[in-house]
C-alpha cells in the first residue's frame, strides 16, 4: 500500500503542475478504489499544491499557473470528498475572511480564501463591501481562531484598524492576519495584525507564524 501510495504522490504532483483536472480525477478514482485512504490522498494532492507553492516564491512558476494548480487541487479534494462522504472533514481551523467595508474588490480576497480552503482551513467567505458587525458576528459565531481582512483602496484601509481594535476590545483570541494594495507589513503592525502576506505566495507561511504567536502552537 505504501507503494501505491507513493506512486499516487508521484502521478498526483505531474497531473497538478500540468493543470490536468481530469486525470487526477481519473488518479483518486483509482486510488481509492484500490484502497488508498482519503487521508492520504488529501495528503498527496496537498504536497503537490506545496510543491507548485514553493515554484511560485521563486518565479519558477507564474501566477495563472499557481491558480490552475490550485483549481485542480480544489477539484480533487472534492472528488474525494464524494467518494467517502464518511471522511468529511470538519476538523481545518475556522476562518473568517473579507474585504472591509466600502470596498468592493474581491479578487485577491477570493484568491487567498481558495488557497486557504487547500490547505485545509474551515474558511467562512463574508465576501466585499463588508461591515465591522458583521465580522464580529461571524467570528463568535464560527468560533474562528483566524480573522483575514483585505482592504484594495487607501479610503477603506483605516476600517482594519477599526475591526481589529473592536476584536481585540471583545476579548477575541484570534490571529489576525491583513492585506491588501496600500497594506505593508508594517502598517498591518500598526493597525494590530497578527501578519500580513503581500501574496498567495506567503499567505500560509506567514499565517502560520501569526498562528504559533498567538496560540503558541504549530498549525
Amino acid at each position: 500500500m505504501r507503494k501505491r501510495a507513493a506512486e499516487f504522490t508521484g502521478a498526483c504532483e505531474e497531473a497538478v503542475h500540468a493543470g490536468d483536472r481530469d486525470r487526477l480525477a481519473v488518479l483518486v478514482v483509482q486510488a481509492y478504489s484500490e484502497g488508498v485512504r482519503p487521508e492520504v490522498m488529501r495528503e498527496c494532492l496537498l504536497k503537490g499544491l506545496e510543491h507548485a507553492r514553493c515554484k511560485l516564491m521563486t518565479s519558477r512558476l507564474c501566477l495563472p499557473e499557481f491558480l490552475l494548480a490550485m483549481d485542480v487541487v480544489n477539484h480533487g479534494l472534492e472528488r474525494i470528498t464524494e467518494l467517502d462522504e464518511a471522511e468529511r472533514d470538519d476538523s481545518g481551523i475556522p476562518l473568517v475572511i473579507g474585504v472591509v467595508q466600502g470596498d468592493p474588490h474581491d479578487l485577491g480576497k477570493n484568491i487567498i480564501a481558495a488557497v486557504y480552503r487547500a490547505y485545509g482551513y474551515r474558511v467562512v467567505d463574508l465576501g466585499r463591501n463588508v461591515e465591522q458587525e458583521k465580522f464580529l458576528e461571524a467570528v463568535k459565531n464560527h468560533e474562528a481562531r483566524i480573522l483575514a481582512l483585505s482592504a484594495m483602496m487607501s479610503t477603506t484601509t483605516p476600517f482594519m484598524a477599526e475591526i481589529i481594535t473592536a476584536v481585540r476590545s471583545r476579548g477575541y483570541r484570534i490571529a489576525v492576519m491583513a492585506g491588501g494594495a496600500f497594506i505593508d507589513a508594517a502598517m498591518a503592525a500598526r493597525f494590530g495584525a497578527d501578519g500580513y502576506a503581500e501574496s498567495a505566495a506567503t499567505v500560509i507561511e506567514k499565517t502560520k507564524e501569526a498562528y504559533e504567536r498567538v496560540f503558541g502552537e504549530k498549525r
